[in-house]
C-alpha cells in the first residue's frame, strides 16, 4: 500500500497552493499555504485553517496517493480495529480549510487521543468529461478544474466565485455558496458522486437512481463517508465583462437596478 501517512516523530508539513489573482498578472505569484506540520521538539502535529482561527492537532496526516490507497487504509483501519476491539480513532477530511467553522478537525477520542487528519490533495485532476458534464476527483482546486476545462473550451456551468483555492471536494461536502443569490450551493448543482465508507468501499450515487441518498451524501459535512468524486454540470466557455461602479444608496441599487441588470444580461454576477 503506497499511503503517505506522515505521523509524528518524522518533521513534515503540508502546504496548499494559493491560485493567483488572474486580475494582477503583474503581482507577485502566492506562496503555498502551510496546513499542517510536524513540529521537530515536540514531535506532535499542528494544523491550522486559512486565518488562523481555528486549529488542532491530529495524532496522524494520511495523504493517499489514489482512491485504491485510501480504501486500503480504511481497510485496514477497520481491521486493526476489530481485531484489538478497541474503537477507532476519529477521522476528519481536510481540504483548503477556509472554514472558520472547524469541520474539519477530527474529534478526540473518549481517552484524550487525538484524531486522524485525510488529506486528499493528490486525488485531483479530471477523471471524464462530457458536453454536459465533468467528473473530478475530490482534491482537485476550483483553479485546476478551470485550467482543464479552459484546455478543452469548457468551463463549470456554475459560478464558484472568487475562492479558487478550495477543494470541489469540500466546496460540496459543505455547501459552498456560489457568486449569485438566484443559483444555489455547489452541492444543489452535484449529479453524481462516489462516497468510500468506513471499510473503504466504494458507493456511487446518481439522481436518478438513488436520489434519497444523494440528498443525504451531497451535503452531508463528512457525516455518510469520504467524498472522492464529483460530477458537476458543464457548458462551452465563456466570458464576462466587469463592470465598476459606485453605489450611494444600497436600498435603490437591491430595489431597482439589480433587477434591471438580472434581465439585461444572461449571466449577471455581482
Amino acid at each position: 500500500m503506497s499511503v503517505t501517512r506522515v505521523a509524528a516523530p518524522a518533521p513534515a508539513a503540508l502546504y496548499v497552493d494559493v491560485p493567483q489573482e488572474q486580475e494582477a498578472p503583474g503581482a507577485p505569484a502566492h506562496q503555498p499555504r502551510l496546513l499542517c506540520a510536524a513540529s521537530n521538539s515536540s514531535q506532535q502535529w499542528s494544523c491550522s485553517n486559512w486565518a488562523g482561527t481555528v486549529s488542532w492537532a491530529p495524532s496522524a496526516v494520511v495523504i493517499p496517493n489514489s482512491e485504491a490507497d485510501l480504501a486500503a487504509f480504511l481497510q485496514a483501519s477497520a481491521a486493526a480495529s476489530a481485531a484489538s476491539g478497541s474503537p477507532r480513532p476519529a477521522m476528519k477530511v481536510v481540504g483548503f480549510a477556509h472554514s472558520w467553522a472547524g469541520l474539519y478537525t477530527p474529534a478526540k477520542a473518549s481517552d484524550g487521543s487525538a484524531g486522524i487528519t485525510l488529506a486528499l490533495h493528490k486525488l485531483n485532476g479530471i477523471t471524464q468529461v462530457t458536453d454536459t458534464h465533468v467528473e473530478v476527483l475530490a482534491g482537485t482546486s476550483f483553479a485546476q478544474l478551470f485550467q482543464e476545462l479552459h484546455a478543452m473550451n469548457l468551463t463549470l456551468a456554475w459560478p464558484p466565485g472568487g475562492i479558487q483555492g478550495l477543494t470541489v471536494g469540500g466546496a460540496v461536502s459543505v455547501g459552498f455558496h456560489g457568486s449569485q443569490m438566484s443559483v444555489g450551493g455547489v452541492s444543489s448543482v452535484v449529479q453524481g458522486l462516489r462516497l468510500l465508507d468506513t471499510s473503504g468501499n466504494a458507493h456511487d450515487l446518481d439522481d436518478s437512481s438513488q436520489p434519497q441518498a444523494m440528498r443525504a451524501a451531497r451535503m452531508a459535512l463528512g457525516m455518510c463517508g469520504i467524498l472522492t468524486r464529483v460530477q458537476l454540470p458543464v457548458t462551452p466557455e465563456f466570458h464576462l465583462r466587469r463592470r465598476r461602479w459606485r453605489v450611494d444608496d444600497m436600498d435603490a441599487f437591491l430595489d431597482q437596478q439589480l433587477p434591471q441588470l438580472k434581465q439585461q444580461y444572461d449571466r449577471f454576477h455581482w
